[in-house]
């Protein structure tokens, strides 16, 4: 089963690391699911399962084209996990999705839920101009929603830049300081920058500092760049898919 975080021993877990997971972007775009992401830029990538790695699905991707589905996760490497894309079940901007009206952002919520189980997701990544607590607290409601990757602005990095908020049952929303993209906002960086970046971050996984989420955008880079960022970094620096990120923040963090 895909999208379950691998054996940990969260008994003995480093003193001392830097988590970082990569997240692929656009997998919210049907029709390049089912054309080009299965190139050798993306999925089709001889660089893919070299490390691990998150890819943003639509989760309507198991009722809409279930063949593509199946392959995707019938040749998925024990180093790729799959989130849902950007923002659920379909793409919108929740923080101005309505609230307490029919449909409204708990309904959206649950049907996303429900098509990330059949996909076996459990981190949900949205796009939003704004951050919306209400939202957030929505949007994790459902038993399936571990955590919510929070993309905002420009370059998806404008007002989170690390920052978690928790919301009950230890969830929590947080989202990137970077991105590993050319021309995507002023915190855009290539692989050089990015891994001297992480290299001289903070080593203390108890503090939010030493965890990053770095959005992949698939216009400008592709998995050999992720690959090649991951070369550059140092041994304390620990490459682990959205899903043990997750884990792992909350094994470090018990809220």
């Amino acid at each position: 089963e895909y999208g379950r975080a691998r054996d940990f021993d969260f008994k003995s877990l480093p003193s001392t690391a830097h988590y970082v997971t990569f997240v692929m972007t656009d997998g919210d775009n049907l029709q390049w699911l089912q054309n080009g992401f299965l190139g050798p830029n993306w999925y089709g990538s001889k660089f893919r399962g070299t490390v691990p790695l998150g890819w943003t699905i639509s989760p309507a991707l198991v009722e809409i084209a279930p063949t593509i589905a199946n392959y995707i996760l019938q040749n998925a490497s024990d180093k790729d996990d799959f989130v849902a894309a950007p923002s659920g079940i379909g793409y919108i901007l929740p923080s101005h999705y309505p609230q307490g009206n029919y449909p409204d952002l708990e309904l959206f919520s649950n049907l996303t839920a429900s098509f990330m189980n059949k996909f076996h997701m459990s981190v949900l990544n949205i796009i939003d101009d704004q951050y919306d607590p209400i939202a957030l607290k929505t949007l994790l409601k459902p038993e399936q929603i571990d955590a919510v990757f929070l993309y905002l602005g420009n370059g998806y990095t404008q007002g989170i830049l690390g920052n978690v908020y928790w919301e009950s049952d230890n969830k929590f929303g947080t989202g990137p300081r970077w991105i590993l993209a050319s021309g995507m906002g002023p915190h855009s960086v290539n692989p050089q920058q990015l891994s001297q970046n992480l290299n001289s971050a903070s080593k203390d996984p108890k503090s939010k500092d030493a965890w990053d989420i770095v959005p992949v955008h698939v216009w400008s880079m592709n998995v050999e760049d992720v690959f090649n960022t991951v070369k550059m970094l140092d041994p304390d620096v620990i490459v682990v898919t959205p899903t043990e990120f997750v884990s792992l923040f909350k094994s470090y963090h018990p809220n």
